[in-house]
This record gives structure tokens, C-alpha cells and sequence, in this order.
């Protein structure tokens, strides 16, 4: 899981970069199941809940499926907690989705990604917020 989340904060710095909200999804979506690997049930949850609300409103073209499958492993089993937390992320911004993606990949990750993503964090542009 640790190679895995280097290499989506990497994504979500690039797709930050270039403006490109399919790939922040993405890369998201990869982080929420990392953390769901790591047993960051909450963590998990929140990031996939955020991804799904953003998807809905995201013209992703061909990476509908890829981000469907990811969202579809972190929701694997009928885990209350999960759901709970999924919930909670579907009220998150984009903004907080990508600050929260980034915090699990620092604390769980180990220098590399912390590295990273602090690197990364200097160099963000803003986006939008969702109205609640």
C-alpha cells in the first residue's frame, strides 16, 4: 500500500497541476483504498464518499469505469462504519477530499509520500467548492 500511495499523491499533484479533475479522482479513489488496506475504515470511507459525489457531477469520459472499479473495491463489504463515513465524505469539497487524500498518504505512508505531498501541497492551485 505504501508504493501504492506515493504514486497516487504523484497522480493527484500532476492532476492538480494540469486542472485535470478525472485524474484527481483517480488518484483519490486509489488513495481511499490504500487507507482501506491499511485498515482506515473512516479514512476510506470519507475519501471514496467524496469521490462518488464529484464523479456524479464529473464528465469522465472513458475513466468512468476505473474510477467505478476503485470506488467499488473500497466498498467491498456492507460495513456500517464505512457507510457512515462515505456519507460524510459525499458533504466534503473537493478541496478537503484532496487534503484528506493527502494527510493519509503523509501519516500512513512514511517519508516518501510525506515528502511528497508536502512538495506537492506548495505548488496546489485552488478549486472550487461544492455547495452543500
Amino acid at each position: 500500500p505504501d508504493e501504492a500511495a506515493v504514486h497516487a499523491v504523484e497522480a493527484l499533484a500532476l492532476g492538480e497541476r494540469i486542472d485535470d479533475r478525472t485524474n484527481v479522482l483517480q488518484a483519490i479513489a486509489i488513495l481511499a483504498d490504500v487507507a482501506r488496506a491499511r485498515g482506515e475504515t473512516e479514512r476510506a470511507g470519507r475519501l471514496v464518499g467524496a469521490v462518488q459525489a464529484e464523479a456524479a457531477e464529473t464528465a469522465l469520459g472513458r475513466s468512468r469505469g476505473e474510477v467505478d472499479e476503485l470506488v467499488g473495491r473500497v466498498l467491498t463489504d456492507a460495513d456500517p462504519a464505512l457507510e457512515l463515513a462515505a456519507d460524510a465524505g459525499r458533504r466534503l469539497s473537493l478541496e478537503q477530499a484532496i487534503e484528506e487524500a493527502r494527510a493519509g498518504a503523509a501519516t500512513g505512508g512514511g517519508g516518501r509520500a510525506s515528502a511528497r505531498s508536502a512538495a506537492s501541497s506548495r505548488r496546489r492551485p485552488s478549486t472550487r467548492r461544492r455547495a452543500t
